[in-house]
């Protein structure tokens, strides 16, 4: 009988079962379809074991499969645990002083960890740096923005089978300067520029 198996996105899977005679066939099915040797898949007669594998596994590959011997049928399940991956980048952003910064990172699986970084240093929450988790998006707000904020940030994450990914963005803040100018007609003029260093 084969058995059910667990395996990480292009991981190969094997069934393996037994037959009681080298010379019984075994012709291996899913979703009603009969499955051939070929780039997908390897058919291996090895004695009296009969193995499928499934190269290359993919999260389409999940299902029943069925090795057929005769009139006799066993089944087993395949489930494929996707690879860690991140949906949505952090994107590089400008903003003016005193505003409130968000990075977003999306990943496509629950249950991971993750580091935020700025200039490759690790960052700790505090008043001023805000990391939140809701499902699988993970952010960090940075409250009043100002000069010494700019930087490179960088989340690390990592899943319990130890794959890791990250993403970075660059943070700019404007710095907002006022200039009065006195006119030749006694009165002031105020100009207000954002100055990008």
């Amino acid at each position: 009988m084969p058995q059910s198996q667990e395996v990480v996105e292009g991981e190969k899977a094997e069934f393996v079962c037994s037959v009681s005679k080298d010379t019984f066939i075994v012709k291996w099915m899913k979703d009603d379809k009969e499955l051939e040797k070929g780039d997908k898949y390897d058919i291996v007669c090895d004695g009296k074991r009969r193995i499928l594998v499934i190269k290359n596994s993919e999260p389409k590959d999940e299902g029943a499969y069925v090795a057929h011997i005769g009139t006799t049928r066993a089944t087993a399940d395949l489930f494929v645990l996707e690879k860690l991956r991140i949906i949505t980048l952090i994107k590089d952003t400008e903003a003016k002083e005193g505003q409130e910064i968000i990075f977003n990172c999306e990943v496509n699986t629950e249950g991971a960890k993750a580091k935020w970084l700025k200039n490759e240093e690790t960052m700790f929450e505090s008043s001023k740096f805000v990391m939140i988790q809701k499902d699988n998006v993970f952010s960090l707000r940075i409250k009043d923005a100002d000069k010494s904020d700019e930087g490179n940030y960088t989340i690390t994450l990592t899943n319990h089978r130890g794959e890791h990914a990250k993403s970075s963005g660059k943070l700019t803040v404007k710095g907002e300067h006022i200039f009065v100018i006195d006119s030749t007609n006694g009165e002031f003029d105020v100009v207000v520029c954002l100055i990008f260093v």
